[in-house]
């Protein structure tokens, strides 16, 4: 089952959400977490981006399925207008939003190796 919470962080006077994910997840468990941001309020207008740290967490889909996730994002003008920066410590884990993005080009979406970076790429 996976886990997850939530923490809201600024930095450079930009305010974003940092995630970390444990455990193993499924497309469907991605949209129900990033569902529970919106459903709680926590994406609001000053909101420029997510963190999502996945070093905890396991992917449990195919590469085939992130397409859902894109899709899902990419039609919600809330959810469009973030950037989305997946902290990863593995290949298979950059390979994921890699291809989707490809498919899906209406989110702004990149795997980084640290968390500095994610958040640099984000406030910039």
């Amino acid at each position: 089952m996976v886990e997850f919470e939530y923490t809201r962080r600024g930095e450079l006077g930009k305010e974003f959400l940092f995630r970390r994910v444990m455990g193993k997840f499924t497309v469907d468990d991605e949209i129900y977490m990033i569902q529970y941001a919106l459903d709680h309020g926590l994406i609001d207008a000053r909101i420029v981006g997510m963190v999502i740290d996945l070093n905890s967490a396991m992917m449990d889909f195919d590469v085939g399925e992130g397409h859902r996730i894109m899709e899902y994002c990419g039609n919600d003008p809330q959810l469009a207008r973030l950037k989305f920066a997946l902290v990863v410590d593995t290949a298979e884990k950059i390979i994921h939003p890699l291809v989707g993005n490809i498919d899906i080009s209406q989110i702004k979406l990149r795997p980084f190796s640290t968390e500095e970076a994610a958040i640099h790429w984000l406030v910039i």
